[in-house]
């Protein structure tokens, strides 16, 4: 949906979301995998990056999690993600998602994540269902994390 499209959505039929994060990725170079019954993969790690937003703020981690793409005839990839977020007081948040990557040259990404930790501060995430959407290039990604209310 174009950011016009969205702003002729009416409040009633809006989904009520709130603004978690903002991750901003830095990827590796992709290693590809031709073939497979739904076309062939990409696999790529993440370099490094930053979280900021109103439930946190840190990075991160790298080359802990990384992001698999099944490429699919129609110009996009479904795509499934794992990261570890570290907050700026030392908080480790799993982040566990997937959802649909178009690939045009500016890369547009829609999906959903959830959360895993242990850090009682932080242990409502445990139960948070959050909507990622997210734009990017070959090396880098930034995609918004909103919860779903």
């Amino acid at each position: 949906m174009t950011t016009d499209a969205m702003a002729r959505v009416t409040q009633s039929q809006a989904l009520p979301v709130e603004h978690l994060v903002r991750l901003h990725l830095e990827l590796t170079r992709g290693l590809v995998s031709p073939g497979g019954p739904e076309g062939g993969s990409v696999r790529v790690g993440i370099l490094d990056g930053t979280v900021d937003g109103p439930a946190m703020r840190g990075r991160v981690a790298p080359l802990v999690g990384g992001v698999v793409a099944h490429l699919r005839g129609e110009g996009d990839a479904h795509v499934v993600f794992e990261l570890v977020l570290v907050s700026d007081d030392h908080a480790h948040v799993d982040v566990r998602g997937e959802g649909i990557l178009r690939l045009s040259e500016r890369r547009v990404l829609r999906g959903g994540c959830t959360f895993h930790t242990g850090v009682e501060h932080l242990a409502w995430l445990n139960h948070v269902h959050a909507v990622c959407l997210g734009t990017g290039g070959r090396d880098e990604l930034t995609v918004d994390l909103h919860q779903v209310l």
